[in-house]
């Protein structure tokens, strides 16, 4: 019987092979704290510019070439309604269409499109211009038609344009 010869392999190999599934960890440690922290920033922004809204009652939509002086008692659930959307991953670009922009008097905007029948996809801009763009979890109901309604007359809106 032939004798088999065997490959001695450098130990940093191994150690290598070892240390790989660390560095993955390590790796998905760092991204999802990042992510994580960026939607804070959103949630801590936001929640500034929808108490602006509040204490100067200022919070206007546009939609379909129609805009609307929201009434105070539907800013929290708007608020709510964005809050609870949670987010699912992080957009680069912006869909195509017009959105519903809500508009809170301290240059920040909010853009909804709709995403299917139970997801959004949400822009905040910031005042200083700056955006974010995520697409809601498809876990719950998170619909484009609350949002719609949250902004229309039959909710004591008024409309202004």
């Amino acid at each position: 019987m032939a004798k088999v010869k065997y490959r001695n392999t450098p130990l940093w190999v191994y150690i290598l092979l070892a240390m790989a599934p660390i560095i993955f960890a390590a790796g998905i440690y760092v991204y999802s704290t990042i992510v994580s922290a960026d939607y804070r920033a959103f949630a801590e922004a936001y929640a500034q510019s929808c108490e602006y809204a509040e204490k100067h009652d200022s919070l206007t939509a546009e939609y379909n070439g129609v805009t609307t002086k929201i009434a105070a008692e539907n800013y929290a659930k708007i608020r709510r309604s964005v809050f609870s959307a949670y987010y699912s991953e992080y957009l680069d670009t912006v869909p195509e269409g017009a959105p519903l922009t809500l508009n809170y008097g301290d240059d920040s905007t909010l853009n909804v499109w709709k995403n299917g029948p139970e997801s959004i996809i949400i822009q905040y801009i910031y005042p200083d211009e700056t955006s974010i763009i995520f697409r809601s979890s498809d876990n719950g109901v998170h619909r484009f038609v609350d949002f719609e309604r949250l902004i229309s007359e039959d909710w004591d809106n008024e409309v202004i344009g």
